[in-house]
């Protein structure tokens, strides 16, 4: 591992961002709601169970629903199952499960893959500042870093390839793998690359940078960006279908769900489109903040949905809307963003982590109602400052110093 004295700029900087004071002891906290309903008629909670019962990327499949099968959400209150220690002063970006196997990263030099059922580190591999969460798929393990994209064999670790032309930052898209392809923004483009070589198979323009994680559903790749589109481009040579406007920036990921596409403005607006079409079918504008006397825009920061609620998070509240019409249903305003916490959906459970009287926690929402069904908090070492991810039967975070499986 790095030295406690390499790099000290970069680890303060990400600790003032994501990390948070000491958490109390753990332990349940009791079952407080914190939701607040709309005065408007929410249409009736109706789900589409998803396939997928792995965490692939950085919001689990590739449509970035962050929703996974009932039959990966573990079941009753959840407690620790294994504490894995990563040695850095800050810890690393959302835990990506797959095939029994953890995927995480510090944020300086180290890659590694944990037995996702006993905790015991299976490799280690030296990687010069990793960026974004990493994607796996097809049995490769596609990381971005400051300088480079890279791929690894995931069950041994070793190099694949190497691509130095694309590189990302901290608060960066994340790669997606979709079937044989990975898709990668850097620079001023989407980039869509063969995951066994990392060969280019086409390179469509986004006009400015991008922070959006794009989704991928059948044919169609959804990309957007700070040139303020929304893109739909074939996966098969990235000619683009539709381009939408929006009003201002997008660093929100862009989700996709039964036709309709998802994405949050940096004026705090929250838009769904047709998927086929890109027509815009309903819009949402956040509640703006108060900060010195004056209203700013309340950014969205993560879109997950599980095809019947829309769950945006900024980083001070949870707000959730019908995917049918955008309509309001309820929000937690004890909702704790941070550059890599987030949202976990499935079989009627939303996992995210809240502030409490210590700092910081673990909390389980009933998906329909909003109504806190648990809260778990953390000590020093387990800490949930960065997740969800929700496979196999539990729930994973990371935080300072480690990575806590919980089921």
């Amino acid at each position: 591992m790095t030295d406690a004295g390499k790099r000290p700029t970069r680890r303060r900087l990400l600790a003032s961002l994501g990390a948070t004071a000491a958490i109390g002891a753990t332990g349940c906290l009791g079952t407080r709601s914190e939701h607040n309903p709309t005065n408007g008629e929410c249409p009736e909670y109706d789900p589409v169970e998803p396939a997928t019962t792995d965490w692939r990327g950085v919001l689990g499949p590739a449509t970035n629903t962050g929703a996974v099968a009932a039959e990966a959400v573990p079941e009753g209150d959840l407690a620790i199952d294994w504490t894995v220690p990563v040695e850095t002063y800050v810890g690393h970006h959302v835990p990506v499960v797959a095939d029994g196997t953890v995927y995480v990263h510090d944020m300086d030099d180290e890659l590694s893959a944990v037995d996702a059922e006993t905790g015991e580190r299976m490799w280690t591999r030296p990687l010069t500042d990793p960026e974004p969460a990493p994607a796996v798929g097809g049995g490769t393990l596609v990381v971005v870093t400051n300088a480079a994209t890279h791929a690894f064999d995931a069950a041994t670790g070793d190099r694949r390839w190497k691509r130095e032309d694309l590189d990302g930052g901290i608060f960066g898209a994340s790669p997606i793998v979709a079937g044989d392809t990975v898709y990668v923004q850097s620079g001023v483009a989407t980039h869509a690359l063969a995951l066994s070589t990392g060969e280019t198979r086409w390179r469509a323009a986004t006009g400015f940078p991008s922070d959006s994680t794009p989704a991928v559903d059948g044919d169609t790749v959804y990309a957007a960006g700070d040139d303020t589109y929304v893109r739909a481009l074939d996966t098969a040579d990235g000619t683009e279908r539709w381009r939408a406007k929006t009003s201002a920036r997008i660093d929100c990921n862009v989700s996709v769900v039964e036709g309709t596409v998802l994405v949050g403005t940096g004026a705090g607006t929250v838009l769904g489109f047709d998927a086929e079409t890109g027509e815009e079918r309903w819009r949402y504008r956040l509640e703006p903040r108060r900060a010195g006397g004056e209203r700013r825009p309340r950014q969205p920061e993560t879109i997950a949905t599980d095809g019947s609620r829309v769950y945006v998070a900024a980083d001070d509240r949870l707000v959730t809307l019908a995917l049918a019409d955008g309509t309001r249903c309820w929000d937690n305003r004890n909702y704790a963003g941070g550059y890599a916490s987030g949202i976990a959906v499935g079989a009627g459970t939303v996992f995210v982590r809240t502030r409490d009287d210590s700092g910081g926690a673990m909390t389980v929402l009933d998906a329909a109602t909003g109504n806190t069904r648990q809260e778990l908090a953390g000590d020093e070492r387990q800490r949930f400052d960065i997740g969800p991810s929700v496979a196999g039967g539990g729930v994973y975070f990371a935080g300072r110093s480690a990575v806590v499986r919980l089921s």
